[in-house]
């Protein structure tokens, strides 16, 4: 159940805070249940559960970090700085970019 409630979580734009939290136990559960998921593809899930206000930040994190070192906490963090920008109104830092993998 765990699977299927993360894999159709969808994350809220005015506050991911909880959203993410759920998601991250959600996997932690999954793993006590020996039915652990790679962690590229818990960025991956996560990533794909943003709404499109977040598009620049997930834009950003895949061309700034190496596969291999992207980390579900470290897109986390990225994610909740990112709403913080929101709330205050600065401006996001978005990229245009043809091809994210």
């Amino acid at each position: 159940m765990e699977f299927k409630n993360t894999i159709f979580l969808k994350i809220s734009a005015a506050n991911p805070t909880l959203d993410i939290m759920a998601m991250n136990e959600n996997f932690q559960c999954l793993m006590a249940a020996q039915v652990p998921i790679l962690e590229i593809m818990q960025v991956m899930i996560l990533l794909n559960a943003m709404p499109k206000e977040y598009d620049g930040i997930t834009q950003t994190t895949l061309q700034t970090q190496e596969k291999s070192k992207l980390m579900f906490n470290y897109v986390q963090d990225a994610i909740l700085m990112e709403a913080a920008r929101h709330k205050s109104g600065q401006p996001s830092s978005k990229l245009q970019t043809s091809c994210l993998l």
